[in-house]
């Protein structure tokens, strides 16, 4: 037995070769020396650390392990070694310090006793009272027992035991991932924690296990689970329990859903959401996504069996009822790629009864309008001079029509407070067209010094029922194929003459050729020629009139075959003048001239207007040589397009853009309504601006303005804020000549029509902390004149280092006519997200929910 100095730090170096001690490396005088401090864990990074961390290189070998303390005991006979006071143990990048270690040449094994630290090469932490370490020096059993993995991931038990080297058992422990520890050291209840009677680490399938399981929030129990489980920390992408989202409303009560995120491969996964419901039957949500090496999948389903409800009754019987929301993209060589969109559900109001959001993402390369469904089946090639685009589309509509009464089994109305109840009527789905084949395509070229564009494009539409196209010279009947029912309907100040017809096919050919000369003192001219042929076939076609009372006069049949041609030229012309401010800013004034030579504009009653329906005159288009955003509506006669624009750049982000502007043409074209601003000789005036006073805050305003008595005719202003704990913006929107809706018939028998008024509208949606822990959200938005809320929330708002909660008292509305009582739902959402448990978007968020 020998024994060292207490005042000497001795320095073993122990070999494993034959199992006992090979040589003692070197010895040191010092008094008051201590050990070397161990580096901190670094901070946490938003780029995925790697598994282990490099190695430092101590001196020592692969198979060396050095020992160090104020006094060191070498027994021979035990093959032990014991280091005692400020004991430390180094090998293989592992760091082990303790009050006394005990070390076993032959077996290997460590014993470690006394405010114990372990500092793992991949910079981890683990701390104990009573450690044993295997022979690789990693803990087997600990007592009293403490690790702290990266970005501050804290696991504390009574004992802990390593069964295997990817799995660790933990009895009556806690786990938490936020901050325990104070910057002063001293201890701390964590925001969030999970205690158990027994926690498995299973770092092979990268999940963490608890049983009898209690979730505590600032150190109160909030949940309890006898089984419970999710993703290792250190996981980058793996399968467990989601966070929670929570509503309390009138139509379903209370619900919960739970969504558990099942990781399929390293490319695919699906998430499984369960609603439950204290009033109706459970609702079951799915998403699955997939990405390829060529393109991706992402499809939203859901299903229920239920009957349909509102927030004061249920109705009609028990059925299956379902909705799919799914696109997908590949590219099938670096020119060609594919794709799809589908969007279905059975029941018109499912999105609203059970709080389904982010609807009306685009899914594909076409678009619908809000409230209106649209599948679509695609195929394009792209190059640098060519386009090709082949499709097939479908659409189904969510948008009522009116309202009708339900009745029970017997034939009678369903009363509700002795008034009869109504449900609504939806558009008719046989009224809209199958299209396929959809074809674009585009050929350009350079060409006498300018690009030449050759344009192609076939369409064709299937219906089941005949539509009636009408050109209302009022503008209060919407432009477009209409069923006959929707037609009659319409409050109409004369007769309209249309078009009726079930089927049409169309093929055309456009060219385009451009150029740009810019002459010395800066003047730009682009002239420009286009012209275009289309050949029209409809089936069942016969030209029509419908009086103010809703009676069709049929005028006779109309051509099944028409075709049409029209062309183009001019100039765009531009002078900006640019002048420098200061040291770094600028002014520049820009005139801007169109001038446009085309043939007078006239309708034809043999062509359906099918791509043509809506114009909404703004600075976008001010410049459109056809303001249509199709082919069966010419934007004829000779015009002059007229603008200013000033540009102002003051330097640390202060900026200003500024335009107005109008169009004369040497007609009056009918093709336009009355109110598009379009329809005389001078239009509307048209105004865009945008400021930017300052970092983080913009503002803009567009507006269109009467020609007679510049009375404002469309308003859209707002602005965008991102300013200290601020964020958010401001939309209001006011459209003088705006189609409103107006009710027909007696309650619960409902159909609806439009006329012109003012439509109006605003949104504001933002944050703002009161301080780092503390905020508020909003996201409403208002219909000022049916004077409802299609959207409002409100939300308090706490997160720290590792959660954050959200609540939300949502108060939505959906429109059904004038004078009746909007359909409403309130709710109260109860939404927690923690670090360990992945992340979706918060409740309250702006969504999707217009296109």
């Amino acid at each position: 037995m020998k024994a060292g100095s207490l005042k000497e730090l001795v320095l073993y170096e122990v070999r494993r070769g034959f199992g006992s001690l090979a040589s003692v490396a070197a010895l040191c005088l010092a008094a008051s020396a201590g050990a070397a401090l161990a580096k901190p864990p670094p901070k946490p990074s938003t780029r995925p650390a790697p598994a282990q961390l490099p190695v430092e290189d101590d001196g020592l070998g692969p198979n060396d392990i050095l020992l160090q303390a104020d006094s060191m005991i070498d027994d021979d006979k035990e093959h032990t070694y014991t280091a005692l006071g400020n004991a430390e143990a180094r090998y293989q990048g592992r760091l082990i310090r303790a009050k006394k270690i005990i070390y076993n040449s032959e077996t290997g094994a460590t014993h470690a006793i006394g405010d114990v630290i372990i500092l793992n090469p991949d910079r981890t932490m683990e701390f104990g009272q009573d450690v044993e370490l295997d022979k690789g020096m990693n803990a087997a059993v600990a007592l009293a027992f403490s690790a702290r993995s990266q970005d501050n991931v804290t696991i504390t038990a009574g004992a802990a035991i390593r069964r295997s080297e990817n799995v660790r058992e933990l009895n009556h422990g806690e786990y938490t991932p936020c901050k325990a520890c104070l910057s002063d050291g001293s201890g701390k209840t964590p925001t969030f924690s999970i205690q158990a009677d027994r926690i498995l680490e299973d770092h092979a399938r990268q999940i963490v296990y608890y049983r009898n399981a209690i979730i505590r929030v600032k150190g109160l129990p909030v949940f309890y689970a006898p089984i419970f489980w999710h993703p290792d920390p250190e996981a980058v992408r793996q399968s467990g329990l989601l966070a929670p989202k929570i509503w309390t409303q009138a139509k379903r009560g209370l619900s919960i859903e739970q969504p558990y995120l099942w990781v399929l491969s390293p490319s695919a996964d699906l998430t499984i959401a369960p609603q439950i419901n204290e009033k109706v039957n459970p609702f079951l949500n799915l998403h699955f996504r997939e990405r390829f090496y060529s393109g991706q999948l992402d499809i939203r389903a859901g299903y229920t069996y239920e009957r349909n409800f509102n927030s004061d009754i249920q109705y009609g019987k028990e059925t299956s009822r379902s909705y799919i929301l799914g696109s997908g993209s590949f590219d099938l060589t670096p020119q060609w790629s594919w794709g799809f969109g589908a969007e279905r559900v059975t029941d018109g109001a499912m999105f609203w009864r059970y709080s389904l959001r982010d609807i009306y993402s685009d899914r594909g390369d076409f678009s619908a309008d809000t409230a209106r469904l649209i599948s679509q089946l695609f195929t394009s090639r792209e190059d640098d001079n060519s386009f090709l685009s082949v499709a097939a589309i479908n659409f189904q509509s969510i948008r009522p029509i009116g309202s009708a009464a339900i009745t029970d089994a017997s034939g009678k109305p369903v009363l509700v407070n002795g008034t009869p109840y109504s449900q609504l009527v939806y558009e008719k789905a046989s009224t809209f067209p199958t299209v396929a084949p959809l074809i674009d395509g585009r050929y350009d070229h350079w060409l006498l010094g300018g690009r030449f564009d050759l344009g192609f494009n076939a369409v064709m539409l299937t219906r089941a029922d005949p539509v009636i196209a009408v050109l209302d010279p009022n503008g209060v009947v919407p432009q477009g194929a209409e069923s006959a029912a929707t037609i009659q309907s319409q409050t109409l100040s004369g007769p309209l003459k249309g078009l009726q017809y079930t089927d049409s096919r169309s093929v055309g050919l456009n060219l385009h050729w451009s150029s740009t000369l810019t002459f010395p003192i800066g003047l730009r001219v682009s002239p420009f020629l286009q012209g275009e042929g289309e050949f029209y076939s409809i089936s069942d076609g016969e030209r029509i009139s419908v009086a103010p009372g809703g009676v069709i006069t049929r005028l006779g049949s109309a051509n099944s075959t028409t075709g049409v041609g029209f062309g183009q030229a001019g100039a765009d012309i531009s002078y900006p003048l640019y002048r420098p401010i200061g040291a770094t800013g600028s002014i520049i004034l820009e005139p801007l001239v169109q001038a446009v030579l085309a043939p007078k504009s006239r309708i034809n009653a043999n062509v359906p207007n099918e791509d043509s329906t809506a114009v909404d005159f703004d600075d976008t288009n001010l410049f459109s040589v056809s303001r249509f955003p199709g082919v069966d509506l010419q934007d004829g006669g000779d015009k002059l397009n007229l603008a200013g624009r000033a540009t102002i750049d003051l330097g640390n982000n202060r900026t200003g853009s500024f335009l107005v502007g109008r169009s004369y043409s040497d007609q009056i074209n009918i093709a336009f309504t009355p109110n598009s601003g379009l329809r005389t000789y001078a239009s509307d005036w048209i105004t865009y601006d945008q400021v930017s006073p300052f970092t983080g805050f913009s503002l803009f305003y567009r507006g269109r303005f009467s020609s007679d008595n510049l009375t404002a005719k469309r308003i859209e202003t707002g602005f965008n804020v991102s300013y200290g704990a601020l964020s958010g913006s401001f939309r209001y929107d006011s459209n003088a000549d705006g189609l409103s809706y107006i009710v027909h018939g007696t309650a619960p028998d409902l159909t609806y029509s439009t006329v012109l008024g003012r439509t109006e509208d605003m949104s504001v949606n933002g944050t703002y902390f009161l301080n780092k822990n503390w905020g508020m959200s909003t996201n409403v938005s208002r219909d000022m004149h049916d004077r409802l809320f299609p959207q409002a929330q409100l939300g308090l708002i706490y997160k720290d280092d590792c959660i954050r909660l959200d609540l939300i008292y949502s108060h939505d509305q959906t429109f059904q006519g004038n004078g009746l009582k909007p359909l409403t739902g309130d709710s109260i959402a109860f939404r927690l997200t923690l670090a360990a448990f992945g992340n979706t978007a918060m409740v309250g968020a702006p969504h999707n929910d217009s296109r």
